[in-house]
């Protein structure tokens, strides 16, 4: 999402180290917020497979978790890649963020055993709504930031010619 965006407005910044770090905390915070996400989504079958005894609840959450994860390293590299690379529109990254969650999640509760055109539609909804939303928290909070810099940039410029 805006892993890329942010380093490379950020390698203008002469301590490469705070710039390593802001990357491993997105990186950091991405793999979390995913890993929720997916813990959220899938507690519901969680929840019925353990009722009918059919699995246990922390193996579910687990596995749940680690789909969601995978689903948003996926997402997220696609959004930069499309977004940074390709078409500077967010829109059209936002749309294959969107495929990329939906596919992950019909996926996921596939080989999870979900079978149930309900539950996965009820599922893809939930994953659509919160991956949607902290992609865009995501883009917000790097493009305020890339305004940000640019200002301090021009600042800076300004002061080195008066």
């Amino acid at each position: 999402m805006s892993l890329i965006s942010r380093s490379i407005s950020v390698f203008n910044v002469k301590n490469k180290n705070e710039t390593s770090g802001r990357i491993l905390k997105e990186i950091i915070l991405i793999l979390c917020v995913s890993a929720f996400i997916g813990m959220l989504v899938g507690l519901p079958i969680v929840v019925v497979e353990t009722i009918h005894g059919n699995g246990s609840i922390i193996t579910g959450i687990v596995r749940s978790g680690l789909t969601a994860v995978v689903i948003g390293i996926c997402a997220s590299s696609a959004f930069v890649i499309l977004f940074r690379t390709i078409a500077l529109k967010p829109v059209y990254s936002f749309v294959t963020v969107f495929i990329i969650i939906l596919a992950g999640t019909v996926g996921g509760a596939l080989v999870n055993g979900v079978y149930s055109l309900a539950m996965i539609l009820l599922m893809s909804c939930a994953a659509e709504v919160l991956g949607l939303l902290f992609c865009l928290y995501m883009f917000r909070s790097t493009t305020d930031l890339n305004r940000k810099l640019l200002r301090k940039q021009r600042e800076i410029q300004t002061q080195r010619l008066s």
